[in-house]
């Protein structure tokens, strides 16, 4: 009962900060570019990183402009990067075949301030997808006590920040949902594999389950929807099922029937979610999956790409390309859109805390996030300045 209230605050909360205009109406002028007077379409970048690469810069400072106050030991692991990678001194080098608007910004806070203003953001995933969140909020510099604590798992903050030196102030909505609190029908609650497995209990008070219809309305809601279940897919369900299955079966055999079943539970849900988000007025996206911090590697900065599809992961991480297939696959049918990041993120394997494959220093890799959001999303004129 509680999470369920929890998830109609939510809701309530994104449609009482919802206007009427959704953002820019978009024409095209004479020179073919999709502009109105103020915003250009930038979307036709997204995925245009051929033959770019990451490049060390020690002369970028450290972006935030209000240092993270850890509450969580994964939050304090996250400030790893200020003592020591600084993982946040490389700056992606464009190839010499993009087009020249598609270069990806660094915005200051002003900038990427004025860029949120009155919009109303939704970020479906999981714990990376919280760092996300979290360096949304520090680069463009809200204050630290806007941020109640359940945003970092399901919920919604209602941020303010400076859009200039003088302390003219805007505001905007960020919400984010947790996978499993997001789960539609149908959906095996209680087993897996005919009854051969079951949820561990844990998991099961874990879960939520929306129907179609509340699905739709939070989408509805929102100026951007953003999505990325992997990790927690091949993470947390993955272990769960392989460790009922190794009682039966040798680890090998388990591991690899545990990710079939898996596959075929994301490749459902991926289908389901997106039949329920067709056709709807909000921009929905897909960002692609990347891998964490490859076994038995040293890693000092990003990896070639080629290097990086040649190592081994824990947590099922080597199959993101495999998942970014399915869900490219339904997300286009569909007629949603990809936040196609493999080429610019998967080299990015650098940046972890001690002990930590998955999860991010920050600041870090997952700031790449909010400079793609401000590059190619959110609405910014000709001259590159948002509007």
């Amino acid at each position: 009962m509680a999470a369920a209230m929890r998830l109609l605050a939510l809701l309530c909360l994104l449609l009482t900060t919802r206007g009427e205009a959704k953002g820019p109406e978009l024409t095209v002028d004479a020179y073919g570019d999709t502009q109105t007077a103020a915003a250009v379409d930038r979307t036709f970048c997204l995925g245009q990183w051929n033959g770019g690469s990451w490049v060390h810069d020690p002369s970028i400072s450290q972006p935030y402009a209000r240092p993270l106050k850890p509450k969580t030991e994964l939050e304090r692991n996250q400030m790893c990067t200020a003592e020591k990678d600084k993982s946040w001194q490389y700056t992606w080098q464009q190839g010499p075949d993009v087009d020249e608007r598609c270069k990806l910004v660094r915005p200051t806070p002003h900038q990427l301030c004025k860029a949120l203003a009155n919009k109303r953001l939704l970020l479906i995933g999981d714990s990376l997808t919280m760092q996300m969140v979290v360096s949304l909020t520090k680069l463009s510099g809200t204050g630290e006590e806007e941020v109640d604590d359940n945003l970092l798992n399901t919920g919604c903050a209602h941020l303010t920040c400076d859009t200039d030196d003088k302390g003219t102030q805007a505001s905007f909505t960020l919400c984010k949902l947790y996978a499993a609190k997001m789960l539609v029908e149908p959906f095996p609650r209680q087993e897996f594999l005919g009854g051969v497995c079951k949820l561990p209990p844990e998991r099961k008070s874990f879960f939520q389950f929306v129907s179609a219809e509340e699905l739709r309305e939070y989408v509805d809601a929102a100026d951007y929807v953003i999505i990325n279940e992997f990790a927690w897919w091949v993470g947390h369900m993955h272990k769960d099922l392989r460790t009922c299955l190794g009682a039966r079966m040798s680890a090998g055999d388990a591991s690899e029937m545990a990710f079939s079943a898996i596959t075929e539970l994301y490749r459902n849900q991926t289908w389901t979610k997106t039949a329920v988000m067709e056709g709807t007025q909000t921009p929905v996206y897909y960002r692609t999956a990347t891998p964490g911090r490859p076994e038995r590697s040293q890693v000092h900065g990003p990896m070639d790409l080629k290097a990086v599809k040649a190592k081994l992961f824990a947590y099922g991480h080597e199959h993101y390309a495999r998942y970014n297939d399915i869900a490219r696959e339904a997300y286009t049918a569909r007629g949603l859109n990809m936040l196609e990041l493999e080429e610019l993120m998967v080299p990015r394997v650098d940046g972890h805390p001690k002990g930590d494959a998955i999860h991010y220093c920050l600041p870090g890799p997952p700031d790449t996030f909010a400079y793609v959001l401000y590059s190619f999303i959110l609405p910014r004129d000709s001259a590159g300045n948002p509007v």
